[in-house]
């Protein structure tokens, strides 16, 4: 069940119960929080429940910021190309796993989330 919520049905995703991740996103994976608190996230136009994420702790950050320097060597001379590939690769999962939606709905904003962003 972790990495996975259960949507709300207002939330527009393609099922009920689209899974989404909700946990905190340290060393290359979806983690519970090491206190195991959450918090609720709510469409604030209905007062629906969205779905509940990890609220990180302190030592969860130290956990992060740990796993960030550890990765650094390999991250910091990458090819020309490779930023813009894994840019392009964040936006293709944050459409395919419903994240663009949730935060869609999140802010209380309407319209399609599919494609490129629109400056508004």
């Amino acid at each position: 069940m972790f990495g996975a919520m259960t949507a709300h049905k207002s939330a527009g995703l393609a099922e009920p119960h689209a899974a989404v991740p909700t946990g905190l996103p340290i060393d290359g994976r979806w983690r519970r929080s090491s206190g195991g608190r959450v918090i609720e996230v709510l469409d604030p136009a209905t007062g629906n429940l969205l779905t509940k994420v990890a609220d990180g702790s302190l030592d969860d950050g130290i956990t992060a910021v740990s796993a960030a320097k550890n990765a650094l060597s390999s991250w910091s001379r990458p090819s020309p190309r490779q930023p813009g590939e894994i840019l392009g690769r964040a936006f293709e999962l944050t459409i395919s796993q419903g994240l663009a939606r949730l935060d869609v709905l999140d802010n209380a904003k309407t319209g399609p989330v599919e494609g490129p962003p629109r400056h508004e």
